[in-house]
């Protein structure tokens, strides 16, 4: 069984990953908000997997989510939707974007893989936020 992460910070791949119980990476376990302290990631953490169960293609939602590489912002901050990736190189050149970038579509890949697997998978959702809608719990717990 896979535990897949959907944020909404670091915390949950990193106590997964400390005692044990992460298997695998997913394009959800390191990113979190630009304002960490007020906004979620959840709105577009489940538009993807929305948008992957409804069938869209992993290479048609990659630009909508990654970072943009400028070549003049030098850091974490080129980003869309207000997500940053706090522990990626993104923003430090061509040469390091293009390995990010191959590393969050190989984690996509994964991730609808086992969005689709016959397999039963859990996901983990870690915030600190207060505000939190139980709603994306429901949204998701409908396709399954």
């Amino acid at each position: 069984m896979s535990i897949i992460t959907l944020g909404d910070h670091c915390t949950a791949a990193f106590l997964l990953k400390e005692i044990g119980l992460r298997e695998q990476a997913y394009p959800f376990d390191w990113i979190s908000h630009v304002d960490e302290l007020n906004a979620s990631t959840m709105p577009v953490v489940m538009h993807i997997v929305r948008s992957l169960l409804e069938g869209k293609a992993v290479d048609e939602l990659l630009p909508s989510f990654l970072p943009i590489f400028d070549s003049n912002v030098k850091n974490e901050f080129a980003t869309r939707n207000f997500i940053k990736f706090p522990h990626d190189k993104f923003h430090v050149n061509q040469f390091l974007y293009q390995k990010d970038y191959d590393k969050y579509r190989k984690r996509f890949i994964r991730l609808a893989k086992a969005l689709f697997s016959s397999q039963k998978s859990q996901f983990l959702i870690i915030t600190k936020r207060t505000n939190f809608s139980i709603n994306y719990l429901y949204e998701l717990s409908e396709y399954f």
